[in-house]
């Protein structure tokens, strides 16, 4: 009797123990999806951006005119780019607007 309930105390505190990884990777999950969701990466627009700063391999490119901000690779950047450079987006690149 005594060993049942030990049993079944131990498999349902790995259940919750379980359910509560599982809860990290879907939040984990989650993350990735938004930060690589393609509304992120404002590639099409027509708009005049520039860079506000940068976070480690990430820069973040302000919407002149939403006011919007996107966390986009460095590397999508030409090398010499800095914070406060003015951007445009040309044939799908990233191209300083001096």
């Amino acid at each position: 009797m005594l060993l049942d309930f030990l049993n079944q105390t131990k498999e349902k505190a790995l259940d919750e123990t379980n359910t509560f990884s599982n809860s990290i990777k879907d939040f984990i999950s989650e993350l990735q999806d938004y930060f690589n969701k393609p509304n992120i990466n404002p590639i099409l627009s027509k708009d005049s951006y520039y860079i506000d700063r940068f976070e480690k391999d990430w820069a973040v490119l302000i919407n002149k005119r939403t006011r919007e901000s996107y966390f986009i690779s460095k590397d999508e950047f030409p090398k010499e780019v800095t914070d406060y450079d003015a951007i445009r987006i040309e044939n799908k690149k990233y191209i300083i607007d001096n």
